[in-house]
């Protein structure tokens, strides 16, 4: 099946308010009622039992494709050609692991997506990461929704544009064929 079988998460905990009403309406939570905070991811109970366990994981979209793909298209006019090469995927998941969610690495390097975490100034729900916690990661750790980005793309892997000399200009170099040509491996990319 190659699914994976998680909690779904309903964004974040924007503040202090939504904490308390969150720690109201269930009665236990896998990263412990006490230990949670605002910024963390809010999960939802799927059966409704006023309990967050692994009864309300679910089953989403799998890491594998369900299309890959490729087109190579190419044309020629007066002498100059064009090839392009066009390579991609669809339907499939990730789980985020790593930098992406644990944070900088000895404030060696710092992801662009953490511009957007929770944080006191910015208080935001929809914040594209939770808060910054220490290495026990309780966020990341119980596997969720939140984590599971799709992973579809579809880039531009070969790019050639060449010219090839008329036969006037080959005669007098006395060669049967000239042609220039220049390739771009991976020039764009699209997810």
């Amino acid at each position: 099946m190659n699914a994976f079988y998680i909690y779904q998460a309903d964004g974040l905990i924007a503040n202090e308010q939504e904490l308390e009403e969150y720690r109201a309406k269930y009665k236990s939570d896998p990263r412990g009622m006490s230990d949670l905070h605002a910024g963390d991811v809010k999960l939802v109970d799927t059966n409704n039992d006023g309990t967050i366990d692994p009864d309300d994981r679910q089953i989403f979209a799998s890491n594998i494709p369900k299309f890959t793909y490729g087109w190579n298209i190419s044309g020629e006019y007066k002498g100059f050609d064009l090839s392009l090469l066009f390579q991609g995927s669809s339907g499939a998941n990730r789980m985020m692991y790593g930098e992406w969610i644990e944070g900088p690495s000895y404030e060696a390097f710092t992801g662009v997506h953490f511009r957007d975490r929770w944080t006191e100034e910015n208080q935001n729900g929809n914040a594209e990461m939770p808060r910054l916690e220490a290495a026990n990661n309780r966020n990341a750790s119980t596997y969720n929704s939140f984590f599971l980005k799709k992973t579809n793309y579809l880039r531009l892997k070969n790019a050639q544009l060449g010219y090839t000399f008329s036969k006037g200009i080959t005669d007098k170099l006395r060669i049967t064929k000239l042609r220039l040509y220049v390739s771009w491996l991976e020039p764009a990319y699209i997810q």
